[in-house]
């Protein structure tokens, strides 16, 4: 069993709380593995997408590096799925 990145419990006061909620996360294991999946999928569909025609493709690609880099943050925090 993979750890949970204390992220999630950061906000959490006694280690009654901490735990209780780590079970919740782990009870929920076929929602957010089907949130990872969503999240993939749409990187994926991020970075097959290119639009150098537009005058601002620069701000679009930058918009799609911040885009991917968020998504990488949330997969990591989702990692304890196996």
């Amino acid at each position: 069993m993979k750890p949970i990145i204390s992220e999630w419990t950061k906000n959490l006061k006694t280690e009654k709380e901490k735990k209780e909620f780590e079970d919740t996360l782990r009870n929920s294991h076929f929602v957010l593995s089907r949130l990872r999946e969503i999240i993939q999928q749409r990187t994926k569909d991020t970075e097959s997408e290119a639009d150098y025609a537009s005058p601002s493709w620069a701000y679009l690609q930058a918009h799609r590096n911040g885009m991917k880099q968020e998504n990488r943050q949330i997969l990591k925090l989702l990692e304890f799925i196996e």
